[in-house]
């Protein structure tokens, strides 16, 4: 931790910590799919009075489900510096820090384009598919609100 950092914290890089950052950013695209399809089942279903609809309308949600998981793992595989990656994070008035063994970025908060709050993390985003990662648990006890108080718009 660099001494005049306000806040310091770390974050392990996991497939599950990843799982849940790519759900939460397809959340209302899966639903969407998921409502729409299961709709046009059903809707089928009820003027042709063919059970096979309803059991597509069923399974419906597992297979979108599927169709983003698999790839997602793919792709956390593939790069081998992020896999299970320990990330140092400082955080100062106008900036943030993230050390890896990949290299060192420094993000100014008015740079990002969002953050992104859940029950369990927070996302710093810099594009609208990339961002960091911080895990609230792992948080210096005041840090959640210094994260809340930063200004993006700069």
């Amino acid at each position: 931790m660099n001494k005049n950092a306000l806040y310091h914290t770390t974050a392990k890089n996991t497939y599950e910590e990843y799982k849940k950052y790519i759900l939460e950013f397809n959340k209302k695209r899966m639903i969407l799919t998921i409502v729409l399809l299961d709709l046009f089942f059903v809707f089928i279903a009820v003027f042709t009075k063919q059970i096979l609809f309803y059991v597509a309308a069923l399974i419906v949600p597992v297979i979108e489900y599927f169709s983003l998981v698999r790839p997602m793992k793919k792709v956390y595989y593939s790069n081998k510096l992020a896999v299970d990656a320990v990330l140092e994070y400082d955080f100062y008035d106008t900036y943030f820090t993230k050390k890896s063994v990949a290299g060192e970025d420094k993000i100014e908060y008015n740079k990002l384009l969002k953050i992104v709050e859940t029950k369990t993390n927070f996302y710093l985003m810099i594009a609208i598919n990339q961002g960091y990662m911080l895990k609230k648990s792992e948080m210096p006890e005041g840090m959640d609100d210094f994260i809340r108080s930063i200004n993006i718009k700069g």
